[in-house]
């Protein structure tokens, strides 16, 4: 209630992008309180297979949710966030990945 930027991350799955719906109207609801409440969302978990389209289709989707800013930066589904979190203890920006790197540094500056 006293955030200033509610952020979303929605695979983008129809089984994920079902429960849109719903999180809209828990915002509605905190936005009484706080109507300067900012709402965003980020796909994460996108297929980095140029061929399999679903990011794109999920870009589509938040069309019909004009309260919703989704991010540009789309967050892959790649093998150094699972490295960064299996004991390594550093985050993704610090390992090797500059393509990891730039979606986390994407996201930053569209949040902040």
């Amino acid at each position: 209630m006293v955030a200033n930027v509610f952020v979303m991350p929605v695979r983008p799955s129809q089984f994920d992008l079902d429960t849109v719906p719903r999180m809209t109207e828990i915002y509605n609801d905190a936005k009484l309180l706080n109507p300067d409440l900012q709402f965003k969302a980020i796909i994460t978990m996108g297929s980095p297979n140029p061929v399999i389209h679903e990011s794109q289709e999920a870009q589509a989707f938040f069309e019909n949710y004009p309260d919703i800013t989704l991010l540009k930066t789309i967050i892959r589904e790649r093998k150094a966030y699972r490295d960064a979190i299996s004991g390594v203890g550093l985050g993704v920006v610090e390992l090797d990945n500059p393509k990891a790197k730039a979606e986390i540094s994407g996201l930053l500056s569209e949040v902040l």
